[in-house]
């Protein structure tokens, strides 16, 4: 169970009002009923995002993930890319209160900037800018998660009213891919174009005078917006090694499907689990070595689960407009019986497609009685003319 002051500083930030933060962050949405409706601040869109005043909760239908909660604090966590402690700080204006014993324990660990990332339009004007924080504990040391810096992060966007500040918020901002000048440029030039999951990826394979490209926001936030800037590039898909990374090329490169002139996939060697192209080179991998492996990547092929998946598909509205068809001409059937007073064979047959969502597939049953019955008069002529 928490301490009392921590239940109370917890409390003081789920009782801040989920409008009010709405507002404090600029975020502009239209009353429908006890709904505030709009574009989501992260995935854009129309009306996909939602808070309701009275539930004093929040949901967007395109990237509110299960593992989110709908509450004020879920909405900054989900908003800032942060943890519980830091969107109760950011919502209450005081950093977690001490456990008991403090003097024992080491202090929290607070958040250090670790880099900054522009987003910049065709020309080089920045739209907005991805802050990457990691947590660093008071002796100095950080605090890792699998073998790796624990980060957070946040997005801003430049002030339109006041030159100088950020709003916290990237409403009404372009969805562009990341370093997109030289994305432009390569494709100018002929040249490939790597997609990786993270700025700083992109930034090593820049440094190599490779273009490199991400999303903001990490896997599974590509959107068709990022997917236009690639038309007719040769793109080269740099997964990481764990399935979120297999699962955002695959996106990547379903998107691109018809616009990029090729598309490959570069798997690098000796990644350990969750490893990736920082990995590869912290390792002594180098662009002469990228560039073989560039060579030799396969083109990129759809997962075999998911062309199953569309064959089922396909196969399902086939059988469907089938069974639509035969319900029209029963229909139909019915109706000239009806306007005629002749009785076809349908009457007789048996209901093939009496509840559709049942979807009976049985064939109408021969009409055997009448068969027999042709077939034993056949037969006494037969017998009758030989007496």
């Amino acid at each position: 169970m928490p301490e009392p002051e921590r239940k109370a500083w917890i409390g003081r930030a789920r009782a801040v009002p989920i409008l009010g933060e709405i507002a404090r962050r600029g975020i502009k949405l239209k009353r429908v009923g006890a709904e505030r409706i709009g574009p989501c601040p992260l995935c854009g869109g129309r009306d996909r995002f939602s808070i309701h005043t009275k539930k004093q909760c929040w949901n967007c239908r395109q990237c509110k993930k299960e593992s989110d909660t709908g509450d004020v604090i879920g909405f900054v966590q989900w908003l800032d890319n942060c943890d519980f402690n830091t969107a109760c700080a950011t919502l209450t204006g005081e950093p977690p209160p001490k456990k008991a014993n403090s003097k024992h324990r080491s202090a929290a660990p607070k958040q250090v900037t670790a880099g900054e990332y522009s987003y910049c339009d065709e020309v080089g004007n920045v739209l907005f800018v991805v802050e990457r924080h990691h947590y660093q504990n008071a002796d100095g040391t950080f605090v890792l998660k699998d073998g790796k810096y624990e980060k957070a992060f946040k997005q801003k966007r430049p002030d339109p009213d006041c030159k100088g500040k950020w709003v916290s918020n990237l409403e009404g901002v372009r969805v562009v891919p990341y370093r997109l000048p030289e994305v432009i440029a390569a494709i100018a030039n002929g040249q490939p174009v790597a997609v990786v999951e993270g700025e700083g990826k992109a930034d090593l394979l820049a440094s190599w005078k490779l273009a490199a490209t991400t999303n903001a926001g990490g896997a599974k936030r590509w959107k068709r917006e990022h997917a236009a800037f690639l038309k007719n590039a040769d793109v080269i898909l740099v997964p990481d090694n764990d399935d979120a990374g297999w699962e955002h090329i695959n996106v990547v490169a379903a998107s691109l499907i018809g616009a990029a002139a090729r598309l490959r996939v570069l798997v690098l060697p000796g990644l350990p689990p969750k490893g990736d192209v920082v990995d590869w080179a912290k390792a002594g991998g180098t662009r002469e070595a990228l560039d073989g492996l560039i060579s030799n990547a396969p083109d990129w092929m759809p997962p075999l689960d998911g062309i199953a998946k569309r064959k089922k598909a396909a196969a399902k509205q086939s059988e469907d407009e089938l069974l639509d068809a035969l319900v029209r001409m029963r229909r139909a059937s019915r109706a000239a019986e009806s306007a005629s007073g002749w009785q076809s064979n349908w009457a007789s047959t048996p209901r093939i497609l009496t509840l559709k969502s049942k979807r009976v597939r049985s064939r109408p049953k021969l009409r055997r009685c009448s068969m027999a019955g042709g077939s034993s008069s056949r037969g006494r002529s037969r017998s009758t003319a030989t007496h």
